[in-house]
């Protein structure tokens, strides 16, 4: 439903988990909602055990919704069985971290509302990929988008839809529309099979193989596929996976009962030193790479930016200057850059306020300070009227983000400056930016002047109207590309921005 981008806290220093919608224009309306209903959960469960939410925002200017999450700079269960041999880990240690999770899990079925009576939470994604485990051993359970509770924004699950990974789902997650905590328990019996057998409980060539194997087929035992399982371990997990759910352990406490139990009949104690220790065993090489790449990202933020002056291009006898560049560039509110990959990028200038348990505040606490911007030539006046031989002329669009067109000419720098032979043609201005609605404007190159064009943002869930500006029949003879003659106007070539993940909707200056 999601991205995760890493994110750096502007006055601490300190890194966050930065989640947003996917980027694309289904990333509004009902998709914020899901979002502000996982803020909303996932901060009431207190619990060092689950991720913890510090703040959700809808920034206006960039239009891009966020949750502000707990880092963690290990990787998640599927990440360490996947790096492990075997694809499996020490009985002990599979069973210590289920236990834990055990303990999260009950505190989030326990929720009430304010009149005290219970909010029926169920997490329907408990998966190794929601399990994270950090370098020094934390674990946490993560991600409560698909999570069924009383009093959500989003609509409910339709017929037909399911909700989850289907090699963990209970039977009657598919089966039914509503589920109880048992389903969740369900999802740990499977998360635990795995890490201690190295494979799936239930998983086809197919979803249609994986449901024929989860509501047919018997269950193949731990110990008929690794041989010299524990078997009071297996009795566990045989229960915790049963079909019926009024046979199935009825809570994750009482699960987290019988593994503790489990534990401490093994007679040794394991902490979070003993599960960093494998993590960092096996995730060692990509844990530090990520860090390498944070740090050269953060480095990168923090270099001050090369002083430059403007780069003015003469073509054909007019010219265009790119102003302001140095400004956009530098101490915007967000910057970001390649981190651990596509989807693990650091985002710069992150402000929190004060307190993390506080009210969400925008991101940045203070836009950056803009800087002086070039002032246009006064038109001299004289006795005599002089022939003006060229206009300066500014573009300016709202947002600042916003880019900026001339014609049917490439997307031009946000302000624009450009000085040009008059002309008494009508041109056109469009001004562009993701969340808010194309507008477009006429120009008349005439005389020195600027030009600023506000966008309006979009309402939540509303597309953006397609304005593709129609260039008038006087204006079009500036398009071709033989060098212009006197009072028409050069096609400018603009320098290429620096690239950044073509997704990252934290790119644009």
């Amino acid at each position: 439903m999601g991205r995760v981008w890493v994110a750096r806290e502007e006055n601490t220093g300190r890194l966050f988990a930065l989640k947003t919608t996917l980027g694309n224009e289904k990333a509004a309306g009902e998709y914020w909602n899901v979002l502000l209903d996982e803020a909303r959960l996932a901060a009431q469960v207190q619990h060092r055990g689950v991720c913890t939410i510090h703040a959700f925002e809808i920034d206006e200017k960039l239009a891009i919704p966020y949750l502000v999450m707990d880092f963690s700079d290990g990787g998640s269960l599927y990440e360490l069985l996947d790096a492990c041999a075997g694809h499996r880990l020490e009985p002990i240690l599979a069973v210590s971290i289920t236990a834990q999770l055990c303990d999260a899990l009950q505190v989030a079925h326990d929720l009430c509302d304010e009149h005290g009576a219970l909010l029926g939470v169920v997490h329907r994604d408990v998966s190794p990929q929601n399990i994270l485990i950090s370098a020094s051993g934390h674990v946490q359970l993560t991600d409560f988008g698909v999570a069924k509770a009383r009093g959500r924004l989003h609509a409910p699950t339709a017929t037909g839809e399911i909700k989850g990974k289907l090699s963990y789902m209970a039977p009657e997650q598919v089966t039914q529309r509503d589920v109880d905590r048992r389903a969740d328990v369900f999802a740990l019996g499977c998360v635990l099979y795995e890490a201690t057998v190295g494979e799936r409980p239930f998983h086809g060539d197919d979803a249609v193989a994986t449901l024929y194997q989860l509501l047919e087929q018997p269950l193949v035992l731990p110990s008929a596929r690794l041989p010299g399982y524990p078997t009071d371990l297996e009795d566990i997990v045989r229960k915790a996976l049963e079909r019926d759910p009024t046979t199935r352990y009825q809570s994750a406490e009482e699960l987290g009962s019988a593994l503790s139990l489990w534990i401490a009949s093994q007679g040794r104690l394991i902490t979070e030193r003993d599960i960093a220790l494998v993590v960092n065993e096996c995730l060692g090489p990509s844990i530090a790479e990520r860090a390498q790449r944070i740090a050269a990202a953060e480095n990168e933020l923090d270099a001050p930016p090369p002083a430059q002056p403007p780069v003015e291009q003469t073509l054909g006898g007019s010219s265009a200057t790119t102003s302001g560049e140095g400004a956009r560039k530098s101490r915007r509110i967000w910057w970001a850059a390649a981190a651990a990959s596509a989807a693990l990028l650091l985002v710069g200038s992150l402000s929190l306020g004060g307190g993390h348990g506080g009210a969400a505040v925008p991101i940045a606490s203070a836009p950056a300070k803009p800087s002086a911007q070039p002032e246009l030539p006064p038109v001299a006046a004289t006795a005599t009227a002089a022939p003006i031989t060229s206009v300066t002329v500014m573009l300016r669009a709202s947002p600042p983000r916003a880019v900026l067109y001339l014609d049917d000419g490439p997307a031009l720098p946000n302000p624009y400056q450009m000085t040009v032979a008059p002309d008494s043609n009508t041109h056109l201005v469009r001004a562009s930016a993701h969340g808010f609605a194309d507008r477009v404007e006429e120009l008349r190159l005439d005389s020195s002047k600027e030009v600023l064009v506000t966008l309006s943002m979009l309402a939540p869930g509303a597309r953006p109207p397609s304005v593709k500006p129609k260039t008038s029949p006087e204006a079009s003879t500036h398009s071709v590309a033989p060098p212009p003659g006197p009072g028409e106007l050069p096609k400018v070539v603009t320098k290429r921005p620096r690239v950044l993940d073509p997704d990252n909707p934290f790119a644009a200056p």
